[in-house]
């Protein structure tokens, strides 16, 4: 093949002893056996681990990666015990990521007596008072940092207490459009107007929702109410951010506050003879789609 160069010189040594995470490896100036160098500094990543550490793979992000034991007696006390080894350091949030801890360097495992636990396991907000959660039972988010590879991309998810439903990455996701007046008038009864995906029965990615509307239609879906768009302490009044697909390349995107591209699902008139559409979202790729039917 053209363009491509040719191979000079290879070297290769034996890993013994590595520990399990995202690990970095430096070759300085590697010699031949006839003392011939390269003159250069190589950096590896290397990363070794099991199935459940989200540092090798991230895409194993709401497994066992997270065990929760939760104690709702007086002590208000849960622990959770962590997989993602090679990680520094983290941080972890009981509000579905509105409100998250302080960096925390890492520990196998996490014994927590505080006030967080306490609130969320009486239906608030975490670190917020007398606002109400709309999701059941408790959420944990771990965030992790690790300094090989200076990123804190990966995210583990655990659910605890008596939740049996799918595994959750997010409470929900509400749609905004025009039927629900893009959740804008509070003259409406509920004040928000916010029409909820559901879980797709025997999914553990994917939620659904059944539409017929005026074609064609826009449509903005958002994790949580805005405050703008609520009075009513059933939904935390948190800064809300909202997801729309802006190259219509079928992924959801989120855009900065300040960006003026529109972001919206633009939902096409479903073809002869249905009436609806079944809009799909799957939260573990962020991919979404429409099922005509009706």
């Amino acid at each position: 093949m053209s363009g491509i160069l040719q191979t000079i010189c290879t070297w290769n040594a034996p890993l013994v002893g590595l520990p399990d995470g995202a690990l970095e490896n430096q070759v300085v100036n590697p010699a031949s056996m006839g003392g011939v160098a390269t003159g250069a500094t190589d950096h590896l990543l290397l990363r070794i681990g099991l199935p459940n550490n989200g540092m090798i793979f991230p895409e194993n992000d709401n497994s066992s990666a997270l065990v929760v034991s939760a104690n709702t007696s007086a002590s208000n006390t849960f622990s959770y015990t962590y997989s993602a080894f090679g990680a520094d350091s983290f941080r972890y949030s009981l509000d579905f990521g509105i409100t998250w801890t302080n960096w925390t360097d890492w520990e196998d495992m996490t014994i927590n007596t505080d006030d967080l636990w306490k609130k969320q396991n009486n239906g608030d907000v975490m670190g917020v008072e007398n606002v109400k959660v709309f999701w059941d039972d408790v959420h944990l988010i771990v965030q992790y940092w690790p300094q090989s590879t200076l990123s804190s991309a990966v995210i583990a998810h655990a659910d605890s207490g008596g939740h049996t439903g799918p595994a959750r990455r997010l409470p929900g996701f509400l749609a905004r459009e025009d039927f629900n007046a893009w959740c804008t008038r509070h003259s409406l009864n509920p004040p928000c107007c916010l029409t909820c995906f559901s879980p797709r029965g025997g999914s553990n990615t994917l939620w659904e929702l059944k539409l017929m509307t005026t074609w064609p239609t826009f449509m903005q879906l958002s994790p949580f109410a805005s405050s703008s768009s609520t009075t009513s302490s059933d939904f935390p009044l948190s800064t809300s951010y909202t997801f729309g697909d802006t190259d219509s390349d079928s992924t959801l995107d989120r855009l900065p506050p300040n960006s003026e591209s529109p972001n919206y699902l633009d939902l096409s008139s479903p073809p002869y003879p249905y009436l609806c559409h079944l809009v799909l979202m799957n939260d573990s790729t962020m991919r979404w789609g429409l099922v005509p039917g009706g």
